[in-house]
């Protein structure tokens, strides 16, 4: 059976059932060789580990109300052959030491997968998750699933240089752009900033600056003076939503007004609202439907979904990040329905080898595939435009999906 979207969700899903942490053979199927067994015997932890605190936790807490959304609106259900999920989730802070620790948590709670965000986190965690078997879906760098470093290693983004050469020919050939600038604040843009050289090279734009300021700014006025200065007509951002935010604002302090690019993740509510009236024709990358493309029978039942939840988290429906966690959750969704199919019980061996899939669409997303060479799921790319109104209008598409240049 596969899973695109979930269906029922117009009612409240099953009651969770309330699962027992303490024991490592709980959950941990690879390593005891049962069936999940708790309250019900058809029982599954997800352990999810993302910032809900400090620089990035706007991103962290969305992408955590996705990924529940979605398995909550399927629990217990038909879908996924009357299985039911829990999430648990944990604060990483964005702290790979901090990651890490939740990550030996969860290994000897026993949870049945763990989903984790960010490229450092990941990494720091993998090692603890990977000595059980316990399969990770990673919100990070595809480069770090291509190839994965094992087989229950999962991700969700392409790898960001192959994004970036998509986005890189969309500044040269759609927008005109005879200069460019990439401007980038952590490690997972350094490996973007590398290869810039030879992506622009290659799209006939020349690159006039590179810039890297850490994940901590708050103040953008030289970043700005430094991107002026260049003379970059357009200007490919790879921030989180209030650095771009502040980034804009300062350069139009200065009167500098490229056209701004962003990745998908920097696009949602605290952006739109930080940025104000800057917001409008910027520029935004996409790998799913955005929120507002309520035509999309996909994108209607994720905003039930996410509008389920309740509380905070239905607030965070128009967040990219939100469509990222619930994407996430459909391919997890996918895998636990493949792994269960004629009754089977599920086994970390049997699901992993479940999400071995070409061109599916799930969840939100139009394309993704997994591949013995890439457990990077995204393989398509389309670009919007801020509309005027921001969030009451949300975006418009100025390019259909195409898949991610090789």
């Amino acid at each position: 059976m596969s899973i695109g979207t979930p269906s029922g969700l117009g009612s409240r899903p099953r009651t969770l059932a309330v699962v027992a942490l303490g024991s490592v053979c709980t959950l941990a199927l690879a390593a005891c060789g049962g069936t999940a067994s708790s309250g019900s015997d058809k029982a599954l932890v997800l352990g999810v580990s993302v910032p809900l605190s400090g620089p990035v936790a706007a991103a962290g807490f969305a992408q955590g109300c996705g990924v529940e959304a979605y398995l909550k609106s399927v629990s217990g259900s038909d879908e996924l052959n009357g299985y039911e999920v829990e999430v648990r989730k944990e604060d990483s802070q964005y702290d790979p030491s901090r990651a890490a620790s939740i990550a030996r948590n969860f290994a000897n709670d026993g949870v049945f997968a763990a989903y984790v965000a960010g490229t450092a986190p990941a990494e720091a965690s993998r090692p603890a998750l990977e000595s059980r078997r316990i399969p990770t879906f990673a919100t990070a760098d595809g480069a770090m699933v291509t190839p994965p470093p094992w087989d229950g290693q999962f991700g969700y983004y392409p790898s960001y240089v192959q994004d970036a050469k998509g986005t890189v020919e969309f500044i040269s050939s759609t927008l005109d752009a005879e200069k460019m600038a990439f401007a980038y604040s952590g490690p997972a843009g350094e490996p973007v900033a590398d290869a810039m050289p030879s992506i622009t090279k290659d799209a006939g734009v020349e690159l006039a600056a590179v810039e890297s300021v850490p994940v901590d700014t708050t103040d953008f006025a030289s970043l700005a003076h430094k991107l002026k200065s260049s003379g970059a007509q357009a200007v490919y951002v790879n921030f989180v939503d209030t650095q771009i935010a502040a980034l804009q604002k300062a350069s139009d302090a200065i009167g500098y007004d490229p056209e701004w690019v962003l990745n998908p993740f920097a696009y949602g509510p605290k952006y739109l609202e930080l940025a104000g009236g800057l917001a409008a024709g910027t520029y935004v990358a996409q790998w799913a439907w955005p929120s507002t493309q309520t035509s999309e029978p996909s994108v209607k039942a994720y905003r039930s979904a996410v509008a389920d939840l309740g509380g905070d988290c239905a607030d965070q429906v128009d967040d990219t990040n939100t469509g990222i966690g619930y994407n996430v959750g459909s391919i997890i969704a996918h895998g636990i329905s493949e792994a269960t199919e004629g009754g089977a019980e599920p086994t970390s061996e049997s699901f992993i080898k479940a999400l071995e899939f070409k061109d599916l669409e799930l969840g939100t997303t139009p394309l993704m595939t997994y591949s013995s060479d890439s457990h990077a799921a995204v393989a398509a790319q389309s670009f919007w435009k801020v509309a005027e109104g921001g969030g009451d209008v949300g975006l418009e598409k100025v390019t259909d999906f195409a898949p991610l240049p090789k």
